[in-house]
């Protein structure tokens, strides 16, 4: 009785181990067609920069930055190259997102203390 126990538990956790072997599989695959669409959507919206500071806002925001760092750098680079100067943002969330993602990422951008009052649009 013990042989045939011992056997059905060894074949038991085989199964087990080939289940968990191939759930892990998918969810990994699963995984990186995620990761793929993010890197598609960050492209994407790269010619609105409003967009593409809420996406990169959100993606820092859910912890996942790591695995989107190139991307998220290379973004911001360009951004920053084409908007060097912030005067021309008009919707203030839009340039506290860039003020503030900018500068947590190591980008030099003014505090606009010289700017005169600007009005936004809400």
């Amino acid at each position: 009785l013990y042989a045939l126990f011992k056997e059905t538990l060894t074949l038991s956790r085989g199964a087990y181990i080939c289940f968990w072997q191939a759930t892990w599989a998918s969810k990994k695959e699963q995984l990186e067609q995620l990761k793929e669409r993010v890197r598609t959507e960050l492209h994407a919206t790269a010619s609105n920069p409003s967009q593409q500071l809420q996406l990169i806002d959100a993606i820092q925001r859910l912890g996942v930055e790591y695995h989107f760092q190139e991307e998220i750098n290379h973004a911001l680079r360009k951004m920053h190259e084409k908007h060097q100067n912030w005067e021309n943002i008009d919707h203030i969330y839009t340039a506290a997102l860039y003020f503030r993602i900018l500068r947590q990422e190591g980008f030099r951008v003014s505090s606009g203390k010289g700017l005169k009052a600007k009005r936004f649009k809400p």
